[in-house]
């Protein structure tokens, strides 16, 4: 049986879809209305569905931010507004190593969510916090509203549910299922890394200070490095990506 995840999940992939635009644009960023004392950040890339919006901006001092909120509940209940948009001045912040995690001050793990960090982190680092901090920080419920955040959990549970049926059938719909899942939530990581990689350089060309020695995988899966420059094709097969990850839970002891 799917859980309600995962029937979100298949009933909003048909809608998902991109936007794409620069600084000089001036776009709102989409679930974030920042507080007037912050430095003015516009849109440069955004994906979006049926039911949750992520949306990424950056302003001209050199720093970005990755906004994640709802558009309307699967469950077809009313939304709050605390789950619609994040206001700046009823914003709480939680200070971070590498940049400012912002939540709902009325509505603290259950509303709309941002991470606001440096433009000169990688892509991958920049995924890697904002993952961290949005499980640190936010509920299961409004983490699916970017649902490649809960993605190692789901490998993790593939891979013990696995070792655990052996060459057995028993719960071989179940497991299929969470594979389908894992599929998407893999493509719809790389697409995000894919996107904030071209929208970062395109906004700040020969701007990053730091060694990005890091390849879409690498973001994928932080504890592996391949060592390669990254891929700035968008039109990559994204099924690689999930190819590697589910060969890694069948031979986890590979090297």
């Amino acid at each position: 049986m799917l859980t309600q995840e995962q029937k979100k999940l298949e009933a909003s992939e048909a809608t998902t879809h991109e936007r794409q635009s620069g600084l000089s644009d001036k776009r709102k960023m989409q679930g974030y209305e920042q507080h007037p004392r912050d430095d003015r950040s516009y849109e440069v890339f955004g994906l979006g569905n049926s039911f949750d919006d992520i949306s990424v901006g950056a302003d001209r001092k050199g720093s970005m931010t990755v906004a994640v909120s709802s558009r309307k509940s699967y469950k077809a209940e009313t939304l709050s507004s605390e789950k619609k948009r994040l206001r700046g001045t009823r914003r709480r912040i939680k200070y971070e190593h590498f940049g400012q995690f912002y939540t709902n001050a009325y509505s603290d793990r259950d509303g709309a969510f941002a991470y606001k960090t440096s433009k000169n982190l990688p892509e991958s680092r920049i995924l890697r916090e904002f993952i961290g901090n949005a499980k640190k920080y936010v509920s299961e419920e409004e983490r699916s509203a970017a649902p490649f955040i809960d993605l190692d959990e789901d490998i993790a549970k593939l891979s013990e549910m696995r070792s655990e049926s052996g060459s057995s059938n028993e719960g071989l719909s179940e497991r299929q299922a969470l594979e389908r899942t894992i599929e998407r939530k893999t493509q719809l990581r790389s697409r995000f890394v894919r996107k904030l990689r071209i929208a970062r350089r395109h906004t700040y060309p020969g701007g990053a200070t730091v060694d990005e020695g890091y390849d879409l995988l690498s973001a994928l899966l932080p504890e592996e490095d391949t060592g390669e420059p990254p891929d700035d094709d968008e039109n990559d097969d994204e099924n690689d990506d999930v190819d590697d990850i589910l060969d890694d839970i069948d031979d986890p002891d590979d090297e």
